[in-house]
């Protein structure tokens, strides 16, 4: 074998040193299309939160208008089923005087208890109204 000329040992030398300062390019190059995909990627999960944080909100301002109307809806008709109830039994009161053995008054009753958790005592203003009523003979 002959010995390597000094030229091609300067030659392999600058061969090896091109082909790392290759590879440390390719290798700077790949860790930063890593980062810029990280960085992409952050941003895009940042916006994603954001939005999803928007929606939520969004959401919880529907749930609770539709329950402040359910709420308001049910105070209607509790206060329409009170009026009723006290109605009822202001007439019925005032039947029973004229003809107390009624039995549409009883069956009355009887489809009211059934189908109504009704309150046995009337409301303040009613009982004093049906007192006062009580009073005028």
């Amino acid at each position: 074998m002959n010995d390597p000329s000094a030229g091609e040992v300067g030659g392999l030398f600058a061969g090896a040193v091109a082909m790392l300062v290759a590879i440390g390019h390719g290798l700077r190059w790949w860790l930063g299309w890593t980062d810029r995909r990280a960085e992409n990627r952050a941003v895009k999960l940042d916006a994603w939160q954001r939005e999803l944080a928007a929606r939520e909100a969004r959401f919880d301002e529907r749930q609770d208008e539709y329950q402040r109307r359910i709420e308001l809806e049910l105070d209607k008709v509790r206060s329409e089923h009170a009026a009723l109830f006290a109605g009822y039994q202001l007439i019925a009161t005032e039947l029973r005087t004229i003809n107390p053995k009624s039995d549409a008054l009883r069956r009355a009753d009887e489809l009211l208890r059934a189908t109504f958790s009704a309150e046995t005592s009337l409301p303040a203003s009613f009982s004093a109204l049906t007192r006062r009523l009580d009073n005028i003979d």
